[in-house]
This record gives C-alpha cells, sequence and structure tokens, in this order.
C-alpha cells in the first residue's frame, strides 16, 4: 500500500513541477506551490519510511519496456527543439513562457531515471523497485491525460496534425497500456493478488464508454474542425471592405454579346458587387464510380471572394460510420489542394500544388459567375468570344491562368462550363489532363435575381 502510495506522490510531484513552473502566473500560484511542496517532501518521506521492499526481477520484457520509454521521451522531443538551436529560434509552441518545462521534466528527470532504473534492478537493489513503481504509475496516467488533453486541444480548435497525434499523443497512450500491465507483474511479485473479476469488468466498462463516446462524438453535428473552417471564413468576410456600388450597364455592355444575354436575363443590372459568397449543397451524391453506381452523399459548403481571389469549400462526409470530412481551396501564395480530416479531429493529409491552385481559379469562374454574377466584372478575368453561344474566359491571378468555356442559350441562360485545364490524374502511370463539366439547371427567382440551383459536377475520363 506505501509502494501503491509512492507512486501516486511521484505522479503528483510530476504535475505539480509542472503547474508550478510552467503555467503563466495566475490565482492559483500558492496552490501549485502548496502541491508541489506536499508532493515533494511527501515522496522522500514515504520513501525514507518503507523499511524495505522486495527486489523485483528484471524482464527481458520490462528491460524493453524501461529501454524504449526513455528512448520515446527523447524521440518526442528533441525535433522540436533541434531546429530552434540550429535556426537560433525560440521554440515554436513557447506562447508566453520562457522555456518548455514538459521538455525539462521528461528528458531531464524521467528518461534518466528509465535508465537509472534499469540498473538498480540488474543490482537487485529495493530502490529500484521503489523507482519502477513510480516510472509505472507515472506512464499510466500520463497515457489517460493525453486522451482528454488531446480532445480538449481540438475542441479548443488547436490543429492536431497526424505526425504530432502519432509521435506523441499515440506514443503515450500505447507505453502506458505497457505500463498498466507491468504494474500489474509487479504488485503480483511482491504478494498481492491478481485482478479480480470486478477490476477486470471495471476495465471493460472504461473501454466500453471511450467506444460509446467516439460514437455519440462522432454522431452529434458540432465539429471542431467545421466550426474552426466556419469562423474563419466568417473573419475573412466581415474583414472585406464592404462596397455599396452595383453592376452597372455600361459594364455589361463591355462583355461579350453571348454574357449580356446572360445578365438580361438573370437581371444583372443593379446587382450589387458583394465581395463575399457562400453557397451550401446539402445531400449531394458524390459518384465515386459511374459504372457500379457507387455514390457517397455529402454536405458541401462553399466560400467564394472578390479582389483578393479565394476559393475554399468544406465536404462532410462518412465512411462506415466515421466522419470523414475535407477541405477543397485554392487561396494566396498559389495554394491550392486538399486537406482530409478523420473523426472530425485528425487531419491525415493536406496536398497542396500548383495545379491543384489553378483547378481553384477555374471552378472559381465556373461558381462565382453562376452564384455571384458581380465576379463578371473581375479585373482577373478576360474574355474571348468563340460564337453566339460560347465564350471562353480566362482567370489569371498569382502569375497562374485557368480556362474554360460557358455554353449560354438563345434564352440567355447559362446552361454550362467545360475546361480541359482543370483535373489532371495519373492514369496508367501517366499525368492525363480530365475534362470537367458543370451543368447548371432550375434557375429560381431570389433575392432579385435569377440564380442556378442544381448544378452537376462531371470529369469526363479519357476512356468515357
Amino acid at each position: 500500500a506505501r509502494l501503491k502510495l509512492i507512486a501516486v506522490y511521484g505522479i503528483s510531484f510530476y504535475y505539480a513541477a509542472s503547474y508550478a513552473f510552467g503555467v503563466t502566473y495566475n490565482h492559483f500560484f500558492l496552490i501549485y506551490l502548496l502541491l508541489f511542496s506536499c508532493s515533494l517532501f511527501g515522496l522522500i518521506h514515504h520513501i525514507l519510511t518503507l523499511s524495505s521492499v522486495e527486489p523485483v526481477k528484471l524482464t527481458q520484457g520490462l528491460k524493453i519496456f524501461l529501454l524504449l520509454s526513455g528512448i520515446a521521451l527523447i524521440v518526442a522531443w528533441f525535433p522540436d527543439i533541434i531546429p530552434t538551436l540550429v535556426n537560433d529560434q525560440p521554440l515554436s509552441l513557447i506562447g508566453v513562457y520562457t522555456t518548455e518545462i514538459t521538455y525539462v521534466l521528461d528528458m531531464g528527470l524521467i528518461s534518466p531515471l528509465c535508465f537509472l532504473c534499469i540498473y538498480l534492478l540488474h543490482k537487485k537493489k529495493p530502490l529500484g523497485t521503489i523507482v519502477l513503481a513510480i516510472l509505472l504509475k507515472a506512464c499510466s496516467i500520463v497515457g489517460i491525460m493525453m486522451i482528454t488533453q488531446t480532445i480538449l486541444q481540438l475542441l479548443s480548435h488547436a490543429e492536431v496534425t497526424l505526425p504530432a497525434l502519432l509521435t506523441k499523443s499515440a506514443s503515450f497512450f500505447i507505453l502506458a497500456f505497457f505500463a498498466y500491465y507491468f504494474e500489474r507483474k509487479l504488485y503480483q511479485q511482491i504478494g498481492v493478488p491478481k485482478l479480480t473479476t470486478k477490476k477486470r469488468y471495471s476495465i471493460l466498462f472504461f473501454l466500453g464508454f471511450v467506444v460509446l463516446f467516439l460514437f455519440l462524438y462522432w454522431k452529434m453535428p458540432y465539429s471542431p474542425s467545421y466550426q474552426r473552417f466556419y469562423d474563419e471564413q466568417l473573419k475573412k468576410t466581415n474583414s472585406r471592405q464592404q462596397t455599396t456600388e452595383v453592376c452597372t450597364k455600361e459594364e455589361i455592355d463591355t462583355l461579350p454579346e453571348p454574357l449580356q444575354r446572360y445578365c438580361n436575363y438573370v437581371g444583372v443590372e443593379g446587382f450589387p458587387k458583394y465581395q463575399a459568397t457562400r453557397i451550401q449543397f446539402h445531400d449531394t451524391d458524390f459518384v465515386m464510380d459511374s459504372s457500379s453506381g457507387k455514390t457517397l452523399s455529402m454536405d458541401y459548403d462553399l466560400w467564394l471572394f472578390q479582389n483578393e481571389i479565394e476559393r475554399i469549400a468544406y465536404c462532410s462526409s462518412s465512411f462506415f460510420g466515421v466522419p470523414f470530412d475535407g477541405i477543397d481551396y485554392s487561396k494566396d501564395k498559389k495554394q491550392g489542394g486538399m486537406k482530409g480530416i478523420l473523426g472530425k479531429l485528425i487531419t491525415i493529409f493536406d496536398e497542396t500544388t500548383e495545379q491543384g491552385y489553378q483547378a481553384g481559379l477555374i471552378s472559381w469562374i465556373a461558381e462565382g459567375v453562376a452564384f455571384n454574377p458581380s465576379f463578371l466584372f473581375s479585373p482577373q478575368i478576360s474574355y474571348e468570344e468563340i460564337d453566339n453561344h460560347h465564350v471562353k474566359v480566362t482567370m489569371t491571378n498569382e502569375g497562374v491562368s485557368g480556362s474554360g468555356i460557358f455554353t449560354i442559350n438563345d434564352e440567355g441562360a447559362i446552361t454550362e462550363f467545360y475546361s480541359e485545364e482543370r483535373q489532371v490524374e495519373k492514369i496508367d502511370g501517366v499525368m492525363t489532363p480530365v475534362g470537367w463539366k458543370c451543368l447548371y439547371n432550375n434557375y429560381k427567382e431570389q433575392n432579385g435575381i435569377k440564380t442556378i440551383t442544381k448544378v452537376d459536377c462531371i470529369k469526363e475520363l479519357p476512356q468515357g
């Protein structure tokens, strides 16, 4: 019982030191100080009063665990430190602090204790058992804390990438699992009975709770990734300078004749020059494979911005009950691509290419002109009239250009947009241009203008 108490004092001291030295000064400082002092002297007192404890056998598995634990603490934090020394810069996530206390405790205290514990157990020193009990309890508690800390980080809109999740959160959780196993073995060696049925049920209950929590979390409408996305777009929208300008007949007369028909058909004259446009598509059918008819349903939240050309969309869907979201974006500095988010939390990829930026520009034309006709007068767009029903439009921004052709019927409605430049895919090992077109349907009167309410976006592969 005293050995278990020492282990609890050890982990209390670890967190007390983190708060006392690492947290910005606040009203709880005296509580941090009291916790630090009590846990330190309580730890020393109980170690000194533990008259005898049986040395634990150093098995090969335990030795490997302690070695990996000691090394893991260095591997987890070392890559954060070395670049700052090479580049003569502060730590990237240092915030308002002067140093990172976690690095000091993990690399300067816990990691050396792992190697020291191996030595003490090898020499059959009773102190080795005490150190082992402290380390195993610390690893177990840190693993549990890592779950709650990661969840709270994500809920507070901190972006946790997949590499960080694997090298930090996941690795500590795995260490905690093995620490719990070796902790049971430790107390069995010194005479504590094996786990009772009641305790086994407690473990199963805990695992069941975790599974239930994930299920409910995935099913609830709230998503920290989407909320962060929405807040960013709203902030961007509000930062755009509002204008009272409207589309004029003089501007319309400068367009090719087919586009003039379109402006007259939908009623562009007098339409406000909105700087930001948001279009939401609910329950959109995304055809995975047209031959098999395999379809995925998703919600698509699209935002388009004038002047500083930018296009970004949030796609929400799920695979086998697990939420899978994507952010399709094209913004400044020629950044364009797709980010994938698993389970509302974990960024599993973020691919950016210049071709992705070009694709975003072409999509911006196809969607912007259709849903906010004032985009027709953007200085980044040039026109070439092909015939009475077709106009080639070219968007140029950041030195990158993308083109497509609008089809306008006799009535003046835009019915189609086609581009051979938007999509490039690897087919039989070769990067191949893929045709991409939008079909516009169901014009309806909304906000004083005829608006397209249904769009089909189609990729045309070389094989048809």
